[in-house]
């Protein structure tokens, strides 16, 4: 596998800074199994917490991460650990990933003969499949209908498709299938998927058929899953912008128009029982509007922009992008068309974010435009939203050190290690800031002692300790919101320069958790305890330690399970 485009500051802006360090550690416990490349998708297994590995899927356009999907059962926002890891390895190791062929290499292969009997086996094996072949019939066997109405399909299969995938979790415990609703409602979604497909290939009147038997079918249903993390209705977003597509790309006759005006505000009255107003604001606005270039609201923009994409229409989608002021979309249908210097003019230009400046940098450089997408990454840095600009300056220190621009990339380095003060990022700008150094590195720690680190104290503990500043990462610790395992990284930092702080500190969070009987921690205890003993050690305290040592026994003594483990010290 080549080196991918995304970048570390990418993956950290998908997740909390807990959940990123869980699963960098995840990553050098070498919990990542059998990496797999598929064409577009990522496919790996994790060790965690249960007996089987979770299973991790990361879906690519290009080179940039579409979506990212894991089985467990993480769904506090953004990224979970294990995707985080699976990530990082694919990032920091690609040769590790093993590149295996297609399904549709696979298929390319097979006899005529075979396919029967490799679907037989498929569905004895999974007989949840047989609902998803007999859907795909009624999404690709036209030609049967009333030709006169322009639909040829038939909706029944869907229909059936949908009820399947939302009552597969009746047989479960309602603690046990909360745990299973995404992937129910990610189901739904890829038939809506293949269903979007017909948008925009003059099929939008089947697509409408097979649209109305998925909507009807879901909104009758949907309330038998859990909502409560808001999943199950989230899909709602979906299926408006589906709609919306479908209604304008059908040429509809005023009672056709009619008729699904009216099926659609049945619904609509029926999904606001539940308070979700103006779920088909957009798709009840298309159907007021005629085709043409006037402008309307922005989701029927995105909505006549997506159709003219599927249908090549790439001369009237610049128009109306470029007239709507939709910039970002503009710029990448320039860059698509190997417009290369139009598009870097256009985004210098017009571009008010480091994020629209990103995303054209990435398509330049995949497309082989490295001169242009360095200008657009160097215009980036000076647009606002700092928060948006470490990605693209971590992209940009790597690509213009690499093209024969050491100034460039200097300057985005040490943008970097300002936003997101790591020690690669520190590590990074010294190299390249060579003998200038010195100068640069006083100004970093001195901004990194006047943060207030409290959402993410271990950026600057980690430069601290890496430059040997231990007084530095002490009053970081005193100061911010560490947990335990950052004030045990400081500790065993602090054992020989500071043992008089290790001691209190190590003293305190052992005696809090043997004094508050909390057993299933006294590893724990006992190991902050190690950490008292090395400092008494190293400050020549030999006999203090045995002083101590003596009364934690005699106090203890009737601790079962803890006296074994202080003996042992």
């Amino acid at each position: 596998m080549d080196e991918p485009a995304y970048t570390e500051s990418f993956i950290r802006a998908h997740t909390t800074p807990q959940v990123f360090q869980r699963g960098l550690d995840y990553y050098r416990q070498h919990a990542v199994m059998s990496l797999k490349r598929r064409g577009d998708e990522l496919l790996a297994e994790v060790e965690g917490s249960q007996y089987e590995p979770y299973r991790v899927r990361i879906k690519f356009d290009g080179d940039l991460v579409e979506s990212a999907f894991c089985d467990c059962p993480y769904d506090w926002g953004g990224w979970c650990k294990h995707i985080v890891a699976v990530l990082l390895a694919a990032l920091r190791e690609p040769k590790d990933v093993q590149e295996h062929p297609t399904l549709n290499a696979l298929l390319e292969g097979l006899d005529p003969e075979q396919f029967p009997a490799l679907m037989t086996y498929l569905v004895r094996r999974h007989p949840g499949l047989v609902e998803d072949v007999e859907s795909w019939f009624a999404l690709h066997r036209t030609g049967e209908g009333d030709g006169a109405s322009g639909v040829s399909v038939n909706p029944e299969p869907i229909r059936r498709q949908v009820h399947s995938l939302i009552h597969s979790l009746d047989h479960m415990r309602r603690s046990e299938a909360y745990w299973h609703v995404g992937e129910v409602v990610d189901g739904v979604r890829r038939v809506l998927g293949d269903i979007s497909a017909f948008v925009g290939q003059g099929d939008g009147k089947n697509a409408l058929v097979l649209l109305e038997a998925l909507t009807d079918e879901y909104i009758k249903e949907w309330t038998w899953l859990d909502d409560s993390d808001g999943y199950p209705h989230g899909f709602f977003h979906d299926l408006e912008q589906a709609w919306t597509e479908a209604l304008l790309d059908a040429d509809l006759t005023p009672g056709e128009r009619e008729h699904w005006a009216g099926q659609i505000d049945q619904w609509q009255d029926e999904l606001s029982e539940y308070g979700l107003e103006d779920v088909f604001w957009s798709a009840q606005g298309a159907l007021e509007e005629e085709w043409d270039d006037n402008l309307g609201d922005a989701a029927l923009i995105d909505a006549r922009l997506n159709i003219l994409a599927r249908k090549k229409e790439y001369d009237a989608f610049l128009r109306l992008s470029e007239a709507a002021g939709q910039y970002g979309r503009y710029t990448l249908m320039l860059a698509q068309l190997g417009r290369f210097q139009e598009a870097a003019e256009a985004g210098r230009q017009h571009f008010a974010t480091a994020a629209e400046a990103l995303a054209l940098t990435l398509a330049l450089y995949q497309q082989g435009a490295a001169k242009q997408a360095l200008d657009v990454a160097e215009h980036g840095l000076k647009l606002s939203r700092d928060y948006e600009k470490a990605e693209l300056a971590e992209w940009l220190r790597d690509r213009a050190a690499r093209m024969g621009k050491p100034e460039l990339a200097l300057r985005a380095a040490l943008i970097v290690v300002r936003l997101i003060p790591t020690v690669h990022a520190y590590v990074r700008a010294q190299e390249l800031a060579g003998d200038r150094w010195p100068r640069y590195a006083a100004g970093i720690l001195k901004q990194l002692r006047q943060k207030n680190w409290i959402s993410a104290p271990q950026f600057g503990i980690d430069i601290f300790l890496h430059e040997g500043l231990i007084d530095d990462a002490i009053i970081a610790v005193r100061e911010n919101f560490a947990g335990h395992a950052l004030v045990r990284q400081v500790v065993a930092a602090a054992v020989e320069a500071r043992p008089e702080w290790v001691i209190a500190t190590a003293r305190e969070q052992a005696e809090r958790i043997i004094g508050d009987g909390w057993s299933q921690h006294y590893e724990s205890a006992v190991d902050w305890l190690r950490k008292v003993r090395d400092a008494y050690r190293a400050s020549g305290r030999e006999g203090e330690w045995q002083a101590y040592h003596a009364e934690l026994q005699d106090k203890h003594r009737r601790k079962y399970k803890l006296m074994p483990m202080l003996t042992r010290l």
